[in-house]
């Protein structure tokens, strides 16, 4: 049906529900699904058709524990990018006048960066490069070790990383949902309209 005429395939979108479940073994099920699905579709499609999953903003990284649980998913021969969907909180500026720079220093500091907030006790924790989810560059960079003490199928610099869908948690006074999406559609040859992690 797609077989040379798609330029990518997406094989599920935001499943954070499923993928965060851990057997007793320090497996991840739904991951184990994904990385089958993603090889059946590979066949499919074919070679030429980019295939990966688009994973939230919060779930590309790690998930509760610390335990890296997408990584065999990133690490599948059938996964030809990674794929995210970045609703980073970018600002707290309060007011109107919120500029470029404001936005653009937003992804290398801050919360999600720089330290963790928890709402509930108003008390921000500081994260280690490693944790710290807005830091793609240092997560695609290095190996990853699960609480376990494993390393993870990971390896740095494997695969181009993409923003897929690109949306904004909170800037106060200018966009307040994070369902607005700047990139409504990606074309992924050649990653055009996407920002990649070099």
């Amino acid at each position: 049906m797609v077989k040379d005429y798609a330029d990518a395939f997406i094989i599920g979108s935001e499943l954070i529900g499923l993928t965060k479940i851990k057997d007793p073994g320090n497996n991840f099920p739904a991951v184990n699904e994904l990385v089958n699905l993603a090889g059946l579709v590979k066949a499919i499609v074919g070679q030429r058709v980019l295939v990966s999953y688009a994973a939230d903003w919060s779930e590309y990284h790690h998930t509760e524990g610390s335990w890296y649980n997408l990584d065999p998913l990133w690490a599948s021969p059938t996964i030809d990018f990674i794929g995210i969907d970045a609703y980073f909180l970018l600002t707290n500026i309060e007011g109107s006048f919120i500029t470029d720079k404001d936005i653009k220093d937003g992804f290398a500091q801050g919360e999600g960066y720089d330290y963790y907030f928890d709402y509930e006790r108003n008390q921000k924790t500081l994260l280690e490069p490693a944790f710290a989810w807005k830091n793609l560059k240092y997560w695609w960079e290095n190996t990853h070790r699960n609480p376990n003490r494993i390393i993870t199928a990971w390896q740095p610099r494997s695969k181009k990383s993409g923003l897929l869908n690109m949306g904004f948690l909170r800037l106060i006074k200018l966009l307040t949902s994070q369902m607005f999406f700047s990139i409504p559609y990606v074309r992924m040859v050649g990653y055009q309209n996407t920002q990649t992690v070099k």
